[in-house]
């Protein structure tokens, strides 16, 4: 097999290994990925689709199970979640409507995006790059704590990685065809599908794609194309009027200011200007040290400092270098800083914008993705190919090893720690998932799903369950597994149960008339654990004898 043939091969394998992995993996009941409350969200809001049907919300997501009314967080009043598009959610209610409410087989399907993205990301780094450091970085990513922990989910994350690179990699084809109108016109027609699409899928890459292209042709000697930079920016200008059309148009049958709901979530995911100067520069060291952290933690096994370092052997090492330069550079003059350039303008452009909305979801450092791995790529192909310089001396060579063993040590270890914990179930202790149960261990968490599970079995589609300890800690996570909409006591005396009580039957009478599909006859129940909240204990007991379910928690009917 010659040597260009080998490195597409060796990436093929790769992606089938990682394929396998989370194909299997994805089959344990108790298996989440590291968005599991973000995952039983999006799982929540496609039961809706596919239960009720697409027009009866108007394509727009509602998280809890049952009816309309509940809402927290960044929710409408009555519920609705139109902050964000919803493109995956339908897509999962057309699998369910066919296959029925299965999360393994949409597990399984994720993980299927998520080995075909990492052949588009190998297929871009080789554009800029040589083929082996294209391997390199592609391996980089795919086995990284944060990718492998996430390549399963049920939210947009990896859809959003797939449409990343499927853009980047369409774009760059077509760029290969920029003498042949047809072909050109046809992968432009394909950028402007997928832009759409992700902008459908997600809002934290629609400027990605916009600023690479934009960067790409501002840095290549050829004269700027606007009218083809317009026309792809369209995608993302419809695709996002769209989805605030319909959240408009769910909000204002209820009578609902759409605008606020919308919009006010700009100004508190930007850095804090609006509360001065000090309170920007202390939020900026909070986001740098906080980050910093959770790269090593939880993603790469490598912080900045880490990457700076690498940087700098890249410089020092890459005149070294013996490979043929790749496409990028030959057919473009793409020299290395150019390409790194428009790498990594678009990965921290959403950092450097929003960088509050980055700070919640510090886990997940996805964007760097592009430049993370080319730098990684580069300085270790930068050491390999100096390492095998038969000219080089043994002090050089042994200064050359131990670079890449602290380059790749740590994400060896914490990968490999990692998949010794197969199959991965979701454990608080062990792992940092979007879940307020801290210091939870997993197999308390487990029995917690496994009463949810009870739960179902012992209530009906529709009624309300009232918790009292740790089933409020993450409402939707509770609330997909038992799919029943579950609310918080509010306290552990009678009076706060007997006031909420007499909330949710106003709620019941008053249902009918707000909300399309509603069901008067849902029941309300109580959920408590022998050993917790005595009071409301000994008074539900005097009026129903409640179901038992496990461990001390017994369900008891309110009406």
């Amino acid at each position: 097999m010659t040597k260009s043939k080998f490195w597409p091969a060796a990436v093929g394998v790769f992606a089938a290994v990682i394929f396998i992995f989370g194909f299997f993996r994805a089959k344990d009941p108790y298996r989440w990925s590291g968005g599991a409350s973000a995952d039983s969200q999006s799982l929540g809001g496609a039961l809706h689709f596919a239960r009720e049907g697409f027009k009866a919300h108007s394509f727009c997501n509602y998280w809890h199970p049952g009816y309309l009314g509940k809402s927290y967080g960044a929710e409408s009043a009555v519920g609705y979640y139109t902050r964000y598009p919803h493109g995956m959610n339908m897509l999962q209610a057309l699998v369910i409507r066919r296959f029925g409410e299965n999360r393994t087989l949409l597990m399984q399907g994720t993980v299927f995006i998520a080995a075909a993205a990492l052949i588009f990301m190998y297929l871009v780094f080789a554009y800029f790059f040589t083929q082996r450091t294209a391997f390199i970085a592609t391996v980089f990513i795919g086995s990284s704590l944060g990718y492998l922990q996430f390549i399963d989910c049920l939210d947009p994350y990896l859809y959003s990685e797939f449409f990343r690179f499927a853009i980047l990699y369409v774009f760059l084809l077509s760029e290969r065809f920029r003498e042949k109108f047809g072909a050109l016109a046809l992968c432009t027609l394909g950028v402007w599908a997928l832009i759409f699409m992700e902008t459908f899928n997600s809002l934290d890459y629609i400027m990605f794609p916009h600023v690479f292209i934009f960067f790409y042709f501002l840095l290549s000697p050829r004269k700027m194309p606007w009218g083809r930079i317009v026309f792809l920016g369209s995608a993302s200008v419809i695709s996002f009027g769209i989805h605030l059309y319909r959240g408009h148009a769910v909000l204002q049958q209820y009578g609902i200011q759409a605008g606020p709901v919308l919009f006010n979530f700009f100004q508190e995911k930007t850095l804090p200007f609006h509360k001065g100067f000090g309170h920007v520069l202390s939020f900026l060291t909070y986001f740098s040290r906080t980050m910093e952290t959770y790269m090593v933690r939880d993603n790469f096994g490598l912080g900045f400092g880490s990457f700076f370092i690498m940087m700098t052997l890249i410089l020092f090492l890459r005149p070294l270098e013996t490979e043929p330069r790749s496409e990028g550079f030959q057919k473009l003059g793409f020299s290395l800083p150019k390409a790194l350039t428009v790498l990594a303008v678009p990965s921290f452009i959403w950092w450097i914008i929003f960088p509050n909305q980055t700070a919640s979801f510090f886990n997940t450092p996805m964007h760097l993705y592009p430049i993370a791995g080319a730098v990684f790529g580069l300085a270790l192909d930068a050491c390999l190919t100096a390492l095998g310089r038969k000219s080089s001396s043994k002090a050089f060579k042994t200064a050359v090893g131990f670079a890449i063993a602290g380059m790749v040590w740590s994400p060896m270890l914490i990968t490999a720690k990692y998949l010794k914990e197969y199959p991965n179930r979701i454990d608080p202790t062990l792992r940092t998932y979007f879940l307020a149960f801290p210091g939870m261990p997993g197999p308390k968490l487990w029995e917690l799903l496994r009463i949810c599970q009870k739960i179902r079995s012992a209530t009906e589609y529709g009624d309300i369950i009232l918790t009292t300890t740790v089933f409020n800690l993450d409402e939707p996570f509770m609330e997909y597994n038992a799919d029943r909409r579950m609310d918080f006591v509010g306290g552990t005396t009678v009076s706060h149960l007997t006031n909420k009580i007499s909330e949710l039957k106003k709620y019941r009478e008053e249902g009918p008339k707000k909300f399309k599909i509603f069901n008067p006859r849902l029941k309300i129940y109580a959920l408590v654990q022998s050993n917790e909240c005595s009071e409301i204990k000994e008074y539900l007991e005097k009026r129903s004898s409640g179901t038992p379910l496990e461990s001390g928690w017994t369900l008891y009917l309110c009406d």
